[in-house]
């Protein structure tokens, strides 16, 4: 289990635990504000060296991840990094840009709840799997919990995370090979746990 704070620049100790053909759900409660999104930015930063990254994205525009991206990383290849506007984009539009560049190494996909619309959202984890494992690719599924589990979280003594959350929120977290929690308590903090 690593747990890192989401804004730390060095990702590193979270990154030297994902492998080849990973498919990673990144879990969050809906009240923990821009923590997702900034996960995901400082994610795509540090993994563009490694391998070209499509970041498909619904909750900010293009525009910002760019001005993040540059923010704190002033020697950013941005042909490494693909950033498509989720708005019009439905999972199989998503397969057809990773089939045809096939540089692409890793996807982040900031916010997989708006990427269910006329598919379930096991369909949707099928289809990313089938692609992770063909074209050995690591995915990064951002995932909005429910807000009953949010309330079923904060009586909890621990305020932890459970995995059952997930299955609770409309995924199965057996879908996945990690999952990623974020928190909020004095800073944003995440924990990778290996399914």
């Amino acid at each position: 289990m690593v747990s890192i704070k989401s804004e730390d620049k060095n990702m590193n100790e979270l990154l030297d635990c994902i492998f080849e053909s990973d498919m990673i759900c990144v879990a969050s409660i809906p009240t923990i504000d821009v923590a997702p999104s900034v996960t995901a930015i400082n994610i795509c930063k540090e993994i563009h060296k490694k391998g070209k990254v499509l970041y498909v994205t619904f909750e900010v525009s293009k525009k910002i991840i760019e001005e993040e991206i540059l923010k704190v990383k002033s020697n950013v290849d941005f042909n490494n990094i693909k950033i498509i506007d989720g708005i019009d984009v439905d999972i199989d539009k998503i397969i057809d840009v990773i089939e045809n560049d096939a540089d692409i190494k890793y996807i982040i996909i900031d916010d997989i709840n708006s990427l269910r619309t006329t598919k379930s959202y096991k369909d949707i984890v099928y289809k990313l799997k089938r692609v992770a494992l063909s074209k050995k690719l690591i995915i990064f599924a951002f995932f909005i919990l429910h807000r009953n589990v949010e309330k079923n979280i904060e009586k909890r003594l621990n305020k932890k995370f459970v995995l059952s959350d997930i299955d609770r929120s409309g995924l199965n977290h057996c879908d996945f090979d990690k999952v990623i929690f974020l928190y909020r308590y004095d800073s944003i903090k995440c924990e990778l746990i290996n399914i």
